[in-house]
């Protein structure tokens, strides 16, 4: 018998800090306990939770945690335990403080990784389904990644980071996945931050459903949706494979995507005319 996670709904992976969760939200947990976060929810506490109903602030997520019984004096006590998976970042000397911040950062989200998706040993390939789930974990991984790395993104303003996130989080998955090709010399596959694969040579796996009728079949699917897996390998993965991309290379191009020069336009446009506003009003 599954069970599902108390607090996002989705599927448990067993007892975590004395609640039955899944391993993103355990991972939550533990994070923000023993960093000391504070968070703050702007709709004023009333955010929804749930696969079908959209994702909670940071603020209700631990609120939740703490409402189904996880302890956080269990935190302290608990010894991460890994899985066989490795992560990717190998420990290098960066030469500025800035890369040193972010680089030690991403070691720490690859560890996060490896406690989320241990219970799927070994890395297999997977189908559309399977990537939903993993791309739905990811994204509180990665807005804790970047909000702990970045001191200029952490300043901004809730909705500021909302434009950025989510401008970024899918040029990431990609750009990573790109990184992972270069450091295996490998273009057969597109790389997932679970450790898993996609076989880009038979996509009619990806799109296959074992369990459910799907609306459209899998060769169908593949027809309409191969010209994004070319895309990727044109504009992504060939060219990080043939430069042969490096560590602090792609520290570099995940800055550039994160604070791209198109995204503040509008972000300033949209100051000046809210500070016009507020002095107006005044």
């Amino acid at each position: 018998m599954s069970f599902n996670c108390e607090v996002c709904n989705s599927n448990s992976s067993g007892i975590h800090f004395g609640a039955s969760v899944c391993r993103a939200c355990s991972a939550f947990f533990r994070r923000s306990v023993s960093r000391n976060q504070e968070y703050s929810c702007r709709r004023n506490g009333d955010c929804k939770m749930g696969t079908e109903q959209g994702i909670m602030c940071k603020k209700c997520r631990f609120v939740k945690c703490e409402t189904i019984g996880m302890k956080k004096d269990s935190v302290q006590k608990h010894r991460d335990i890994y899985g066989k998976r490795l992560p990717i970042f190998q420990p290098i000397s960066l030469p500025t403080p800035f890369l040193n911040q972010i680089g030690g950062m991403y070691k720490k989200l690859e560890l996060d990784r490896i406690e989320v998706y241990q219970s799927y040993e070994p890395p297999r390939y997977v189908n559309y389904k399977q990537n939903i789930e993993i791309l739905l974990r990811e994204f509180y991984l990665i807005s804790d990644w970047i909000y702990n790395s970045f001191i200029g993104y952490a300043a901004l303003p809730t909705d500021q980071k909302d434009v950025l996130i989510r401008h970024f989080y899918f040029q990431f998955l990609n750009l990573e996945s790109g990184f992972r090709s270069s450091q295996r010399r490998r273009n057969d596959v597109w790389f997932l931050p679970s450790g898993d694969f996609i076989d880009c040579v038979n996509l009619e796996s990806f799109f296959h459903d074992p369990d459910e009728i799907q609306p459209i079949s899998s060769e169908e699917a593949v027809r309409l949706f191969s010209p994004s897996f070319e895309s990727y390998h044109r504009n992504v993965s060939i060219p990080m494979i043939t430069d042969h991309v490096d560590f602090m290379e792609f520290l570099a191009l995940v800055t550039l995507i994160l604070f791209p020069t198109e995204i503040f336009s509008p972000l300033h446009r949209r100051y000046r005319i809210e500070t016009s506003v507020e002095s107006l009003s005044s």
